[in-house]
């Protein structure tokens, strides 16, 4: 195996223990997130739906599968990659807001808003493929 193969498989397996540990991450303290009524389901790829005990659905990087069953009360989008960003994936209520990258990361400054009872706070997340500066978590 050449270095330069040794390399890619060195990195793969740290981005899958990276994810691993953010699905553990979720799972163990998803009870500290999350309220009893909350739900959060994990839909494919990065697409994700919360639903909290008030009933305000949220989804996370829309993408591939189409989720109708509930419209969104909120749309946040990690980064503009297409595999993270296809709203046509979801159904939105009107006055539905959609949260991108760059509301929350405005020149390197990570911002919070308040949505009713929801906060969303944008902290830095990038890698290789992802620049600090046109992506969120």
């Amino acid at each position: 195996m050449d270095q330069k193969s040794r390399i890619n498989r060195k990195r793969m397996m740290l981005y899958l223990f990276l994810f691993i540990m953010c699905g553990y991450f979720i799972v163990a303290h998803a009870s500290n997130i999350l309220s009893n009524s909350d739900t959060l389901n994990y839909i494919g790829h990065s697409f994700v739906k919360i639903k909290t005990s008030e009933g305000k659905v949220i989804y996370i990087d829309p993408f591939n599968v189409n989720e109708f069953t509930d419209s969104a009360d909120v749309v946040l989008i990690t980064h503009e990659h297409s595999d993270h960003n296809d709203l046509t994936r979801v159904h939105q209520k009107a006055g539905c807001l959609v949260i991108r990258s760059a509301d929350v990361n405005v020149g390197g400054v990570y911002k919070s808003m308040i949505i009713g009872n929801i906060k969303v706070t944008g902290v830095a997340a990038y890698n290789s493929n992802h620049v600090k500066s046109a992506c969120v978590g």
